[in-house]
Order: structure tokens, then sequence, then C-alpha cells
């Protein structure tokens, strides 16, 4: 009860605008990935690992799209930095199936977040009145 009351506290209650969103969101990704290029050698197996807390911190925090940015952002990044070929976004036939997985579940993790924030609106309505 007081790790959610700590969480209700510490997300943002007033919507910020678009280019705070998604700058902030950029940046949660581009901290991902380096934190993943930090510990290439202990995570070589794992390429989007690091990306889904990213995703998920980006949808808590904001709203849908900047969750659906932070999906398709890492999802590039990821393909282009961590997935064989480097540097280059073309992803093996045996990598395809991780990367389409991770964006799925990304937008489930969007979703999902986006549900918990509308249903905190309308608590935070139903309070008021």
């Amino acid at each position: 009860m007081v790790t959610e009351n700590l969480l209700l506290a510490v997300l943002p209650r007033t919507p910020s605008s678009r280019l705070v969103r998604y700058s902030i969101t950029v940046g949660i990704v581009l901290l991902a990935a380096l934190l993943r290029m930090a510990l290439d050698e202990t995570l070589k197996h794992y390429p989007l690992l690091l990306f889904v807390p990213a995703v998920f911190l980006a949808a808590l925090l904001f709203d849908r799209g900047s969750g659906l940015l932070a999906t398709v952002l890492s999802a590039i990044i990821a393909a282009w930095i961590f997935i064989p070929p480097e540097w280059s976004l073309s992803v093996g036939a045996d990598q395809w199936f991780a990367v389409v997985l991770f964006v799925v579940i990304g937008c489930g993790i969007t979703m999902i977040t986006e549900s918990r924030g509308l249903a905190r609106s309308a608590s935070d309505a139903s309070v008021c009145d």
C-alpha cells in the first residue's frame, strides 16, 4: 500500500507538452541503449531486454504516444546496434520473431498503462465530485 501511494505521488498529474514528453521518452530510450552497450558482453544474447523497462517507464510517466514512441525507437536502436549484423537495420531471419514479439509486448504494456492512467483520472474526478 505504501509503495502504491509513493508511485502515485511521483507520477505527474498534469500532462506535459508533447515536446517535453517525447524528448524525455527519447532520453529514457537512449539511456537504456547506453546501459545495454555497457553490459554488451553480459547481455549479448538478449538485445531487447533493457528496452522493456524503458517502454514501461515512458508509458507510465506520460501517455500512449510516449509508450509507442519508446517501443518503436527501442526496436530500431536494438536492430541497428545490438542485433547482428550490427550497424545495419537488416535483421536476420532468426531474430525477426524476437523483434516482432518485443513490439507486440511494448504495445501491450503501453495500452495497459494507458488504461491505468484513464482509470486513475476517472477515480480522481469522482473523488473531486
